[in-house]
């Protein structure tokens, strides 16, 4: 048997979206009245944006806690904050 050959993904709309837009999430509209007529599938959702990622995220984990452990006195939890 095959594997389903995925579609690609529709663009991700967040990142296009204006302030009010990214503030009410009504560039969710679209989707949510999919979800509500039928079950959404994988193809349905949006393209993940690349600060989303979990590649971008062990990245950025990476750097801060490199960064922290040079420090004398190096936690944990400042590596975590913004």
């Amino acid at each position: 048997m095959e594997a389903p050959t995925s579609q690609p993904h529709p663009k991700n709309l967040e990142a296009a979206a204006n302030p009010i837009s990214r503030l009410t999430f009504s560039f969710l509209t679209g989707l949510l009245i999919k979800g509500f007529r039928h079950s959404l599938t994988d193809n349905d959702l949006f393209e993940l944006d690349k600060r989303d990622s979990t590649v971008f995220s062990q990245q950025k984990l990476e750097e801060k806690w490199s960064a922290e452990q040079h420090k004398e006195k190096y936690e944990l939890v400042r590596t975590f904050a913004i």
